[in-house]
């Protein structure tokens, strides 16, 4: 349901600008930061549509030069690019780096 989805967006946001109200801009990058990691992990085993594949590569870009990104990303799963045509990304099975 919408609902569900604008609720769970909320919380996040609340919760990521309450920490940044309070100076604790650490941890709304890990709040954030958790959050995408999780929809990578959600993701890994699937095909993405083109929407989420473009998702997914901005995840990738801002891991590069996000340290809380990169460091909690890196512990879940590797992607690489498998077609720079449709964009998609892939999991890449037992890889451990700084990529998503």
């Amino acid at each position: 349901r919408l609902a569900d989805y604008e609720f769970y967006a909320a919380t996040l946001s609340v919760g990521a600008l309450e920490l940044m109200e309070k100076g604790d801009i650490d941890g709304a990058k890990r709040v954030l930061a958790t959050d995408l990691s999780a929809y990578v992990r959600s993701k890994a085993k699937e095909v993405p549509s083109s929407h989420e594949a473009v998702l997914l590569q901005q995840i990738q870009k801002t891991s590069e030069h996000s340290p809380m990104l990169k460091g909690d990303a890196s512990e879940t799963l590797g992607v690489s690019h498998t077609s720079e045509s449709n964009q998609s990304l892939e999991p890449t099975a037992g890889r451990r780096d700084d990529t998503i």
